[in-house]
C-alpha cells in the first residue's frame, strides 16, 4: 500500500464519516441535503486522517519497537514529509469548515484540531491520553448536532457509547504496546497500572459499554438498532483473548464497525 494512504488509516476515517452520517440522521438532515453537511464529510476525513498522520510522526521512536512495519520506522517515507503532509490535511480541513460551517461548528472543528495535535505531541504519553483520543472518537456525532443546531440527548448517548468502546480498545492497544511505551518513558495508563490492572479496566469498561448500548433504543432508535447485540457479543468475546492483545483489539475493531452499522440502520 502507498505510504501516504497507509498513514491515513482509512478504516478509522471511514468510521468517523459513518459517525457523522449517523449523527445527521439522528438530528434530522434537511431536504435537500445542505452543502455544509456534504462538506462536513470532507472535513471529518481530513481532520481524522491528519490526526492519524501526525500521530505516526510523534510515535516514531515507539513504533521502531512496537510497529516496525509502519511507513515511518520501515523507512518508506521521511519524517519531514510526514509532518508537512499532516499539516496540509489539517489546514485544508479547517479551511473547508471555516468556509461552509456555521460559526459554532467551525470553532468546534478548530478546537478539535488543536486537541488532535496536542494529543499526538504530548497527551498520548500520559494517563489521560486514552480519554482524549476517545473524546475525539465521539466528536463526529457532536459535530453533526452542531451543524444543525440540535445537540440532543440521543446524539450525546451515541457519543458516550463511542467514547467507551474506543477507550476500551485503546487500553488493549496500550497493553500490546507496553514494552515500547515503557522503554520510551511514556506514562500511559498501562505503564502506570501494569498489565493485570489494565485488563481489569478493559473488562469493566466493556461491561459498562454493553450495559448502556441498548439505551438509544429507549430514546427512539428503531427495532433494527437491536442488532447492536452483535457488536456486544464481539466485544465480550474479545475479552477471552486479553492475553493476546493484538487479537483482542482487532476483534474490538470489528465490534466497533458492527456497532456503527447498528447505529446507522437504527437511525433511519
Amino acid at each position: 500500500m502507498n505510504a501516504h494512504i497507509e498513514l491515513l488509516r482509512l478504516n478509522v476515517c471511514i468510521l468517523a464519516i459513518l459517525a457523522l452520517l449517523v449523527g445527521g440522521l439522528v438530528v434530522g438532515i434537511p431536504s435537500p441535503v445542505p452543502f455544509s453537511f456534504i462538506a462536513a464529510g470532507a472535513v471529518v476525513f481530513l481532520i481524522c486522517g491528519g490526526g492519524n498522520v501526525i500521530n505516526d510522526y510523534y510515535d516514531y521512536e515507539t513504533d521502531k519497537i512496537n510497529k516496525t512495519n509502519r511507513p515511518l520506522p520501515s523507512g518508506r517515507i521521511s519524517r519531514s514529509s510526514v509532518k508537512v503532509y499532516a499539516g496540509l490535511l489539517l489546514l485544508f480541513g479547517n479551511l473547508i469548515a471555516i468556509g461552509f460551517f456555521p460559526p459554532i461548528a467551525s470553532v468546534y472543528t478548530i478546537f478539535n484540531t488543536v486537541i488532535v495535535w496536542a494529543y499526538s505531541w504530548k497527551l498520548k504519553r500520559t494517563a489521560f491520553g486514552h480519554i482524549v483520543d476517545s473524546y475525539l472518537a465521539g466528536s463526529a456525532f457532536i459535530l453533526a448536532g452542531l451543524l444543525f443546531n440540535n445537540l440532543n440527548i440521543s446524539i450525546l448517548i451515541l457519543a458516550v457509547i463511542a467514547f467507551l468502546g474506543n477507550f476500551t480498545r485503546e487500553v488493549v492497544k496500550g497493553i500490546e504496546d507496553l514494552k515500547g511505551d515503557s522503554s520510551s518513558g511514556m506514562n500511559t495508563l498501562e505503564v502506570l497500572f501494569g498489565k493485570k490492572k489494565s485488563k481489569l479496566v478493559v473488562i469493566t469498561t466493556t461491561l459498562i459499554t454493553v450495559a448502556i448500548s441498548f439505551i438509544p433504543y429507549l430514546y427512539g432508535a428503531n427495532w433494527l438498532y437491536l442488532t447492536i447485540i452483535f457488536a456486544d457479543v464481539i466485544f465480550l468475546y474479545s475479552l477471552k483473548f486479553l492475553s493476546n492483545p493484538r487479537k483482542a483489539q482487532k476483534l474490538m475493531k470489528i465490534g466497533m464497525f458492527a456497532a456503527m452499522a447498528a447505529f446507522l440502520i437504527g437511525s433511519f
